[in-house]
Formats: C-alpha cells, sequence, structure tokens
C-alpha cells in the first residue's frame, strides 16, 4: 500500500520553529534572522518542486561557506527534506543531480571545517581511530545521504507497487475479455443449434405436408369400395 504523503506545511513548521530557537539565542540581531527564516521557503516548494527547492537551499548554503559562517540547523533540516522529496517525487534528472549535489555539499562542508578549524577539538580523540578521515566523510554524508537513500528507497517501493497494480489490472481485464470471448463463443454454439434445430423441423414438416399432399391427390382415384 502506497503510503500518504507528509504534508509539507509540517516540515515548514518544524523549520520556521527550529529557525526562531536560533534566533532566541543571545546576541542574535535582526539580519540574522533572514538566513533560519529564508529556509522554510525551499521546503514549501520542495513537495511540488524539488528541483527549484534544491537550487534555492545552495544560494543559500554558499554565502555562508563563503563567509566562514555556521550554518543554522533550520538550513540543515530544509536541505534534508530537499533531498528527500527530490529522491522520492523528482523527476530521474533531478533524483540524479540531487545524490551529486549530497557529495558535492558533503566536500564542500569538509573545506568549510578545515578552514575555520571549528572541528580542531575533536582531532584528539578522532586521530586515534583507524581511517579516520573515513569516518569523518560519513558522518558528514550521513545528514544528507540517509534521508535521500529513504526517498529513494520510497520511490522505489512505490514504482513496484504500481507496476504490480498494473499487472493485476492487466491480468483482471485478460480475464474478463477471455470470459467475455468464451460467452459470445457459447451463444454462437446455441443460436446455430437453433437455425440447424429450425431448419430440421422446417424439412421434417415440409416432408410429412407434402406426403399427405400426396396421399390426398391418390387416394382420389381409389375404388368407393
Amino acid at each position: 500500500m502506497t503510503s500518504r504523503p507528509l504534508p509539507s506545511w509540517a516540515p515548514a513548521a518544524l523549520v520556521a520553529f527550529v529557525g526562531l530557537l536560533y534566533l532566541a539565542r543571545p546576541g542574535a540581531g535582526l539580519t540574522d534572522a533572514v538566513l533560519p527564516l529564508a529556509a522554510v521557503v525551499p521546503t514549501v516548494l520542495a513537495r511540488r518542486h524539488p528541483l527549484v527547492a534544491g537550487l534555492m537551499v545552495w544560494m543559500l548554503v554558499v554565502p555562508t561557506i563563503y563567509l566562514a559562517e555556521l550554518q543554522p540547523i533550520s538550513l540543515l533540516l530544509a536541505a534534508m527534506w530537499v533531498v528527500y522529496t527530490s529522491a522520492r517525487y523528482g523527476r530521474t534528472f533531478t533524483v540524479v543531480l540531487s545524490g551529486l549535489s549530497i557529495v558535492a555539499g558533503t566536500a564542500a562542508f569538509l573545506l568549510w571545517v578545515s578552514r575555520t578549524g571549528i572541528a580542531n577539538s575533536l582531532r584528539p580523540y578522532i586521530m586515534d581511530v583507524d581511517s579516520w578521515r573515513l569516518l569523518a566523510v560519513l558522518v558528514s554524508l550521513a545528514p544528507l545521504a540517509v534521508p535521500w537513500g529513504i526517498g529513494l528507497g520510497m520511490r522505489m517501493r512505490e514504482t513496484r507497487e504500481a507496476q504490480w497494480s498494473r499487472t493485476e489490472a492487466a491480468e483482471e481485464a485478460r480475464a474478463v475479455a477471455e470470459a467475455e470471448e468464451r460467452k459470445q463463443a457459447r451463444l454462437a454454439s446455441v443460436e446455430a443449434s437453433n437455425a440447424q434445430l429450425a431448419r430440421d423441423v422446417h424439412d421434417v414438416v415440409g416432408h410429412s405436408l407434402a406426403v399427405i399432399l400426396a396421399q390426398a391427390q391418390a387416394s382420389q382415384y381409389l375404388d368407393d369400395t
């Protein structure tokens, strides 16, 4: 059974709420409200226009990377929702482009982390871990790759369900057509039998009448004795 899609207002409300919490932090000014609340717009558009929503997210993310600013959580939530809807509802081009944008976004995030040194405090803990670079990539990739994978999985499941429904409908239509064909064949057989019976009755009755008429005509030549 196809799952009911989540209303667009629900993730938009969550993004707006988290954005307001971001503004409630000490020292936040009016200019700080632009980016967190602007993330609501692509969230609303993501369901019907995932490609446009993805481009808007990039337009919001690039300035923060260039200015080396910490991205608000509301923007990350918006990006997660956009990649999910792109994978689930977008065209094939949008699905592929959103997957590539996740890779590009992860690379941009890692460059941003390297530039700002924001993760320097974690280095003593992760340097001892084998393949820590791969771990860092996976951790950075997960917030966007997981919802994208979920959306793609649900898309594939719904596609299979639609194919099964079409197959069942085609088989049902074929069964109905075959039943109708058998019914028409039976009707044709009955009509042929009725026509043959009518011809046989006509021949028998005609022959009987001919015999009676011949006997009547012959009886006039018989002696009365």
